[in-house]
């Protein structure tokens, strides 16, 4: 384990204080898990690097003493492509990462699983079990919120077809999948479950996006799909977790669009926020759905909305990824080309939102 202090850089506002931890190689993915501790927050992360000496860490950010603390889970790994939580707990930490295959020219997933109180243990404590499978193209991983510890879901999209798993028992099985029309010109893009509907999948389709039944004996009625408002492919979408029938798309056009999942023939809301290219990924706060985050080669944001969303803290500095703190709704991390940034919303935000 690693303890280190952070470089701590003050904006012109004051109330804009980020502590950035310092990567020795690039990264793609963070996720952020619970730490079960106090004014301490947690984040998974893999490297990127074109090598078989990559690693996938821990890095835990303590805000009373404003330091990082790093636990590598495993090294001499393929490039970490994504990473998801696949139902950590105060005991075990578990993660679901998709490494590039350089060998095959594809990826495979493999389930990370190691005991919490060996993360000071110097020796190899990290349990990997391999899914025998090759993947071409991931677009995106996805964990089903309705899932449990002992029975989850999770989602792979390909370019080329959608794959629903099901881990149950530990025993892996193919609940669902779905084959694109045409690989050239119809490509998948992403896709998220549901937070609200646990038979409901939203799948985007270059720049559309279609909600599907994934009941396999349903005659479902379900038949929704966006109307091609996107004026280029779709890169990620995003469930309102606290509102149902309400989600977000984005992508190369770098327009947000907001969806009203029972009338999809024009979104609710266009916004565009000034990205200046493609926006990656963007992530509602589950506590307060009025706080959205988005980032990609042109900067990261973190949005307010007051009648309707507006950028609060453009940062202009190309970001891989993004997320907010399992453990405080006001803290967010992104994942720099230079390391790790972790922000806090400005207090005058926070007493408004409150």
């Amino acid at each position: 384990m690693q303890i280190l202090n952070p470089s701590i850089v003050e904006s012109v506002n004051k109330a804009e204080t980020h502590f950035l931890y310092s990567l020795d190689k690039p990264s793609k993915s963070v996720v952020s898990l619970s730490s079960y501790k106090r004014n301490k927050h947690r984040f998974a992360l893999g490297t990127f690097e074109n090598s078989e000496s990559n690693t996938v860490c821990l890095v835990d950010f303590d805000e009373e003493s404003s330091s990082f603390h790093k636990s590598t889970l495993s090294t001499n790994v393929s490039p970490v492509e994504q990473i998801i939580d696949f139902y950590s707990n105060e005991k075990i930490t578990q993660l679901l990462v998709s490494f590039k295959d350089k060998s095959e020219k594809g990826s495979f997933l493999t389930i990370l699983k190691v005991d919490n109180d060996s993360l000071t243990n110097p020796n190899d404590y990290t349990t990997g079990n391999k899914i025998n499978k090759k993947f071409v193209n991931i677009k995106r991983l996805s964990l089903d919120p309705h899932s449990t510890c002992d029975s989850s879901r999770f989602s792979v999209v390909t370019r080329e077809r959608l794959y629903v798993m099901n881990n149950f028992e530990e025993e892996l099985t193919l609940d669902y999948a779905k084959d694109s029309s045409d690989k050239y010109s119809n490509s998948f893009t992403t896709g998220k479950f549901d937070p609200h509907n646990k038979d409901v999948f939203a799948l985007s389709t270059d720049n559309v996006f279609e909600l599907l039944d994934l009941r396999q004996d349903s005659k479902s009625r379900l038949n929704v799909k966006s109307a091609p408002w996107h004026k280029a492919t779709i890169l990620d979408l995003s469930f309102n977790p606290n509102m149902p029938n309400e989600l977000v798309s984005t992508g190369e056009d770098t327009l947000l669009l907001f969806w009203d999942l029972r009338n999809t023939s024009k979104p609710f809301d266009t916004v565009n926020f000034g990205h200046g290219h493609w926006v990656k990924r963007l992530d509602y706060n589950s506590y307060n759905d009025q706080l959205l985050l988005t980032c990609g080669a042109g900067g990261s944001f973190l949005h307010v909305k007051d009648n309707r969303f507006e950028a609060l803290t453009p940062k202009t500095i190309s970001c891989n990824d993004i997320c907010w703190s399992q453990d405080d709704a006001w803290l967010y991390c992104s994942l720099l080309s230079s390391g790790l940034r972790v922000e806090m919303v400005p207090k005058s935000l926070k007493s408004m939102l409150s």
